[in-house]
Formats: C-alpha cells, structure tokens, sequence
C-alpha cells in the first residue's frame, strides 16, 4: 500500500505561468499557488489506488480522507493549483475528491465525509458536492439534516438536473417514492438533450414505476429513450413526448414498405436494442463506459459535447 502519510522532509513545487508544476530545492511555506511535491506524489498514488484498488479498506479510506483534507489546506483560497495538479500528473484528481465522500460514508466516517464535501464545496463543484452530502446525511439516518440540504441545494442550484435527481435519491432512501418520483421526473425534464442526465434519471424512475405494478408506463418511458437514442444515432430530432400512446419502440420504416411483423431476426438488424442501462445508479463522475479509465464528464462527455 503506498504511504500516503506526509513525510518528514517533503520538497516543493511551484506552479509555472503555464500551470505545469517546477521542482524546487527549497523548502517554502505554502502559498496560494504551491502545493508541497510530497503531497502532490501522495496523491498521485492515492488516486491511482482508489481507481485500481476500490473499495478502500477502512483504514485506506482514513488515509484518504486525511490525505485530501491536506491537499485541500494547499489550495486556499483558490482551486487553480488543483487543475494544474491535475494536468502535472495526468489523473482525475476531482473526481477522486468527490468520490471519497460516499467512500469514508460506507464505513461510517460520516462525519469525515461532510467535511470533506463541505470544505471542497467552497471551492470546485458545489452541486456536486452538496448533493452528496444530502444522500450521506440521508443514508447516515439524518433525515432532518439532509432535507435542510436539500433545500438550500434547490435554492443553489434550481435548474442542474443532477441536483434534482439527487434530491429523488435522499427521498428514495427515506423511503418517500412518491416525492422521489417527483423529482426524478422533475430531473429528466431539466436534462434535455443530455442523454448521460436523462439516463441517470430514468434508470431511478423504471424500479419505482415497476415496484408500483405501472409496468405499462415504465414500458413507456423506455419506449421514448429507445427513440431518442435511435434517433440521436441517426442524427435526426429529438422524440415528441406528445405522440398518441407514446413514442414508438423501432422506429418507422423509410418508405412506405409496411413493417414484417414475422420477419426474421436478421431483417431486424438495423434496429436498436431496447433501452437498458447495464449499471445502477449513473452519476455524472461515474466511470466513463468507454473503458478508458476516466470519468464520463472528462471523456466522452467532452466529445459528444463538441
């Protein structure tokens, strides 16, 4: 396991105009645009455990924490230090500082964890960090504190859909499937054209439609992200959501051949797959699909986008 305790003697960087990171001989009190080269080599080899070796150990996940409250002193009061971090030693630094939290959480650091969230929170990625903490708080049996949360993140942040599909996720672990439908729903509207949103959204939706015996409507809703899929596929429009009973499953043929209902599977092939997402509970720091290694938002996130 690598020491991920801080050393004795630790040397410096400091942060060049271009971002990169400089050695240093000299050891110098920390300044907004420095961080220590002991931790930024402690954290290289945190992250690369945490992408390789999850999930942490109890003691690892202490480390961790320990490790990013440090590098979290280094970089008050401003994140630029962080990015160029990030691109010194070409790894997902952030995603691994949003992360921890639900890490030190499963083994009941609870407290270590909103820290965490709400010290980072004053820096990078506040939605994401304070819609975590609410589901913490949430899963931790804090129920009061984390429908506080809930509202002020609403109040922060009333149109970033992953706030609101976060706000169904506390109210799913309170056992509240009405209001957690209300917001997944909720959610899926604010997502538009984010297939990655909708889709997080819609994975949350399906088990609370089936678990209230509404299969048709669950059939429904899988229908219409079938047809935005296979439309997005073939660079057409987006799904009316206003199509007498619904979007169709397949979509219609080219020409006015009608369609072979008893055609064989090979006729068929052209045709997408119904719409079903193979992993619980997408988040937008999840591990991209694409097998690369880095999260979705800094991989295939980016080149949809562009």
């Amino acid at each position: 396991m690598p020491n991920l305790v801080k050393s004795e003697k630790e040397k410096c960087f400091s942060l060049k105009p271009s971002g990169m990171a400089e050695p240093r001989d000299n050891h110098e009190e920390h300044t907004t645009k420095m961080i220590p080269q002991d931790v930024a080599a402690r954290v290289a080899d945190a992250v690369e455990q945490y992408y390789h070796l999850s999930p942490l150990s109890p003691e690892q996940a202490q480390a961790h924490g320990a490790l990013a409250m440090e590098l979290r002193e280094c970089l008050k009061p401003i994140p630029e230090p962080l990015a160029a971090l990030e691109q010194e030693i070409d790894m997902d630094v952030q995603g691994w500082l949003v992360d921890l939290p639900f890490a030190l959480a499963r083994h009941g650091f609870i407290d270590e964890a909103i820290t965490i969230g709400t010290r980072y929170a004053e820096m990078i990625e506040a939605e994401n960090f304070l819609g975590d903490r609410a589901i913490i708080l949430a899963e931790a049996g804090r129920r009061e504190e984390a429908l506080a949360q809930l509202t002020e993140n609403f109040l922060r942040f009333p149109d970033d859909p992953w706030v609101v599909i976060k706000g169904g996720d506390v109210h799913d672990v309170l056992k509240q499937p009405e209001q957690a439908e209300r917001l997944y729903r909720q959610g899926l509207e604010l997502a538009g054209d984010d297939d990655y949103a909708r889709a997080g959204a819609v994975e949350r939706l399906v088990p609370i439609l089936d678990e209230a015996g509404r299969w048709e409507e669950s059939e429904a809703l899988l229908a219409v992200e079938n047809q935005r899929e296979w439309n997005r596929l073939q660079g057409k429009g987006s799904v009316s959501d206003n199509m007498p009973g619904g979007a169709p499953r397949y979509p219609p043929p080219q020409d006015d051949t009608p369609i072979d209902l008893f055609a064989e599977e090979d006729d068929l092939s052209d045709y997408p797959e119904p719409y079903i997402r193979p992993l619980p509970k997408i988040g937008r720091n999840e591990p991209c699909p694409c097998g690369s290694g880095k999260k979705y938002k800094k991989c295939c996130a980016e080149t949809e986008s562009r």
